[in-house]
């Protein structure tokens, strides 16, 4: 099981990177998605692996300086409409 979440919060942490317009560091390079889309992605990986993740100190910890951020920035610049489809991002 403690493979499993290694790989959940190494795919997570570079969809956060890729989702930011930076390099990947598990994943191949020379991959780009729009934010919108990093943001579902991350969300369907939240839900499959969101209760695993959960007592993971280095899930909460990537979470919560690298994911919020992404949220926080939307909430700012007012595109609400990744709520409805990313509500799993915002329970995690």
């Amino acid at each position: 099981m403690y493979n499993i979440l290694r790989k959940c919060i190494k795919l997570l942490r570079d969809l956060i990177l890729l989702t930011n317009g930076q390099r990947p560091e598990w994943a191949p390079q020379g991959i780009q998605i729009p934010r919108s889309y990093g943001l579902d992605i991350m969300n369907s990986v939240l839900k499959q692996a969101g209760p695993l993740m959960r007592y993971s100190k280095e899930a909460h910890q990537l979470i919560k300086k690298e994911l919020i951020p992404i949220i926080t920035s939307y909430f700012e610049s007012k595109s609400y409409d990744f709520l409805g489809r990313n509500h799993s991002i915002i329970f995690i």
